[in-house]
């Protein structure tokens, strides 16, 4: 059972997925909300992130079936990355955003 959670004749390396995010940084957040400026918006990214799941076998039935949760683990790849993970910014809280556009698409519907 456990070459099934994570065989052993297999790099970790290999069973990895590799997730790239990219962030919008607001450049200008205080003379925008002071009502100054439009919002300026710069795309940063990559930062790439290594992603290792581990499947732990938590029960086996008498049919054949397994029973089991995933465990993910997220590293860092600085190499890969255009910056570091620690780095500040500012970003827009999306789902703030479009609340208000679906509460009156929603209204539209009834």
């Amino acid at each position: 059972m456990r070459c099934w959670g994570a065989p052993p004749s297999i790099s970790p390396q290999l069973l990895s997925t590799y997730r790239r995010f990219w962030f919008f940084n607001v450049t200008n957040q205080q003379k925008f909300l002071d009502g100054n400026e439009p919002l300026h918006l710069v795309e940063i990214g990559p930062y790439v992130f290594r992603e290792v799941v581990e499947k732990n076998v938590t029960g086996t039935f008498e049919n054949g079936t397994v029973e089991y949760y995933e465990k993910k683990t997220f590293f860092f790849v600085k190499e890969e990355s255009v910056g570091d993970q620690s780095e500040l910014m500012t970003t827009i809280n999306a789902p703030i955003l479009v609340s208000p556009s679906y509460d009156i698409f929603e209204k539209r519907k009834t």
